[in-house]
This record gives C-alpha cells, structure tokens and sequence, in this order.
C-alpha cells in the first residue's frame, strides 16, 4: 500500500570534505549527483585515496607531506537535517508543543522527506507512526506558532544553540 503524497524535496545525500584545511559539506538530491561531485574532488587530489571500510559512512583518506586528505559520502543524517532545515525543525519543535527535541523533530522531518514511520510516542499515538501528517500541519500552521508551549522564537534559539554545538535538551524542548 502506497502513500498518496506530494514527495517532499530534501537533499538526501551529504558530501563532507578536507582538502589540506579546506574543509566543508555540499548536500545533493541523489546518490549520483553526490558520487558525480566526489569522483570530482578525487581528481583534485594528488595522490591515491584509500578507502576506510565503515558500515554508516563511505570514506576515503589520505596523506601527503604531512597534509591530510579526506572524502565522506553518507546519506543525511538527523544532525545535518538541523543544520540544512532550521527552521522547519522550530516548527516541527512548535507543533509537538515542546514535546521533541532539536534532533529528533529533525529525524521526524527526515523520516517524514523518506516515506517512513516513526515510533516516537507522539506521532505514534496522534498519527498512527506516519511523520508525515505532522510535518505538514507544522508547516501549514506555521504562522500560529506563538505564545505558551509554541513560540517560534524560542525553538529558533534552541535550533541555533544545538547547532553551534550547545547541548540538547534531554527530555523535552521546554521542560
């Protein structure tokens, strides 16, 4: 049995990179435009790349003259969903009325962007373990998203501490 939905278009896919200090993450839609962008960066490299076997993570490294060379290409994780979609995570943080954390409303919007189910208790009980219907009340009732237990500006700054490396809240966003 299909879900009749409207795909949601996130970046799946994540190439994080160090070239000698220059380090960073480009995100892409599909596995072949990610391994299209890391044959390219293979050919920046002077030497040969060896491959690290890793069950969750593909990657490659090398050194040259005391200079460090690395190549990673993982599927987006709930860390880089916080990082990509900020804001949709605040308001999925609003709609649950602070029941979820930074990083797990951004395993929600994930698992909602991917067609899976969720068995956290609050979608589990309010929308039968489908993150979708949820998203998509987060987003429509965006603008509602103020005063006690939903104020936007609250769960943005909560957003933004986790994302510079803050700690997370462990129970709820609130209490």
């Amino acid at each position: 049995m299909t879900k009749d939905k409207r795909p949601l278009r996130l970046r799946w896919w994540a190439v994080a990179f160090n070239l000698n200090g220059n380090s960073g993450v480009r995100y892409f839609f599909t596995e072949s435009e990610a391994r299209a962008h890391l044959d390219g960066l293979k050919t920046r490299i002077p030497i040969a790349l060896e491959h690290y076997p890793d069950e969750v993570v593909e990657r490659y490294c090398a050194f040259l003259e005391d200079q460090y060379y690395g190549i990673e290409i993982r599927r987006l994780s709930a860390t880089d969903a916080l990082k990509r979609y900020p804001r949709t995570v605040s308001h999925m943080i609003c709609h649950s009325l602070g029941y979820c954390t930074p990083l797990s409303a951004a395993g929600l919007v994930l698992a909602a962007a991917r067609n899976e189910q969720d068995w956290c208790e609050w979608i589990f009980s309010c929308y039968r373990s489908d993150p979708w219907p949820a998203l998509c009340e987060a987003i429509a009732l965006r603008r509602s998203h103020r005063g006690y237990m939903a104020d936007i500006q609250q769960a943005r700054g909560l957003v933004e501490s986790v994302r510079r490396g803050g700690p997370e809240p462990l129970l709820a966003s609130w209490f």
